[in-house]
């Protein structure tokens, strides 16, 4: 055995120990992007027309072709910057609510952003570690609806966020520090579209 082959082994060896190492770490990154959030819910405010401060949440009584408006600061808690290019409330249908009746009187969820306290259409937003911005949903409650059977509340107290942080597009869901409550309606449409 001549002693290129041997070092050529030892390399090798090196090599493959290096590539599994590599790989390992690349899989941990990989899993702790895809699995923790950068983004947590600093604050959350709620303004409507009828609305009451209630222990840890907000009251909002029904009115036809209502609004609300969900406010809430997101603080980037990463170490890298944070697109957040969408927000979701998975409580509101995402289909034709004529055909796809929702669970709560809100049939509609608009995201909105701020310019200071002025309420203006959602844009993506890059948010750099450490930093924080307000944007928001206004809820849309059905134009026309009757109490549903059940005399208790529906409660919303998560919100979907979308964003690419590291390169990887995300949606994910997040627990509201304040919640929403309102009375369970069934939207009646009577051949209207909303």
């Amino acid at each position: 055995m001549t002693g290129t082959s041997k070092r050529a082994r030892v390399a090798r060896r090196g090599a493959v120990a290096i590539a599994v190492v590599l790989a390992l770490l690349a899989g941990g990154y990989a899993t702790f992007v895809a699995v923790k959030s950068p983004l947590s819910i600093a604050s959350v405010e709620v303004e409507a027309a009828s609305v009451v401060s209630e222990g840890d949440g907000y009251l909002v009584r029904y009115t036809p072709s209502g609004e609300v408006l969900l406010r809430m600061t997101l603080h980037n808690d990463g170490r890298l910057p944070v697109r957040l290019t969408g927000l979701r409330a998975p409580w509101v249908p995402t289909s034709d609510p004529a055909t796809s009746p929702p669970i709560a009187p809100f049939y509609q969820a608009t995201a909105v952003g701020f310019d200071a306290d002025e309420v203006t259409a959602f844009q993506p937003v890059t948010l750099r570690a450490g930093h924080a911005v307000s944007v928001g949903l206004r809820l849309t409650m059905c134009p026309a609806g009757t109490p549903g059977t059940d005399a208790g509340r529906f409660t919303a107290h998560q919100i979907t966020l979308i964003y690419a942080y590291a390169g990887w597009e995300r949606a994910h869901t997040e627990d509201l520090t304040q919640t929403v409550s309102a009375p369970f309606y069934k939207c009646d449409y009577a051949g209207r579209r909303p």
